[in-house]
């Protein structure tokens, strides 16, 4: 019965995982407060350089774990071509075959498959996967206590470029990335409206010709005036949305 309950933790953590929950009440019910997760330093994807210890990505708690989580899924939306993201949501799923996982007293050793479903539908140019192991261990209340991926990764970063034709870009997934120095024009808004800027990179006041100290708490329709043409800002927004 404890091997059982193990094994649905470990698969409703894939399918957390494969679905991008940043639920904490969620995540709570699977993983130890002072859980730990172990992964391949990941160029292809943002983290906390400060989570680098001995060649490996160290990630603490149940908020480490999330915001894991986010980066992957902010990752998996990014495959391939960039004027067909956004439109459909790129599914992934996890497979660990059971016949292939070993579980000694608290300890779970595994196989597993992570493989996007639908990237070519959503506009990739091939589907994308890794496979890899992966060791668990759980507490007495049958919680993750420590997780430890183990995959291939120069393997998976070259199918990126080849999912998306193009070199593969990491996606700004948080403001310290997006702060950093980018030759991307890269502006950063509130989430909710009016979408007031809070932050705007050299390169797009290059392009633009307004300052961060003239932008900050405005709009984007700063970039609007009277001399704007409303019927080929229109025609753009209309060749946005047929993706030409």
């Amino acid at each position: 019965e404890k091997q059982d309950t193990r094994r649905e933790v470990l698969q409703s953590m894939f399918i957390y995982r494969a679905n991008g929950v940043v639920s904490r009440d969620k995540w709570s019910r699977l993983l130890d407060e002072r859980f730990v997760l172990t992964l391949p330093i990941t160029p292809y994807r943002y983290f906390n350089g400060c989570e680098v210890t001995n060649n490996s990505r160290i990630v603490h708690g149940i908020e480490g774990m999330i915001n894991d989580t986010a980066s992957l899924q902010v990752m998996v939306q990014s495959i391939g071509r960039k004027n067909r993201r956004g439109l459909n949501k790129v599914q992934v799923s996890y497979y660990s075959p059971p016949e292939e996982t070993m579980i000694m007293q608290n300890v779970l050793m595994c196989r597993w498959m992570m493989k996007t479903e639908n990237a070519v539908e959503c506009g990739a140019l091939s589907e994308c996967f890794k496979m890899g192991m992966l060791k668990a261990t759980f507490n007495d209340e049958n919680k993750l206590a420590t997780l430890e991926f183990t995959f291939d990764v120069m393997s998976f970063m070259q199918q990126l470029p080849r999912a998306s034709g193009h070199d593969y870009e990491v996606v700004p997934n948080s403001l310290a990335m997006v702060w950093q120095p980018s030759n991307e024009a890269r502006v950063v808004t509130s989430a909710e409206p009016p979408y007031r800027i809070e932050h705007a990179n050299e390169a797009w006041s290059q392009i633009t010709g307004y300052s961060q100290v003239q932008v900050e708490g405005r709009t984007l329709s700063i970039l609007q005036g009277h001399e704007t043409e409303r019927d080929k800002v229109e025609k753009f927004m209309m060749d946005v949305q047929a993706n030409r």
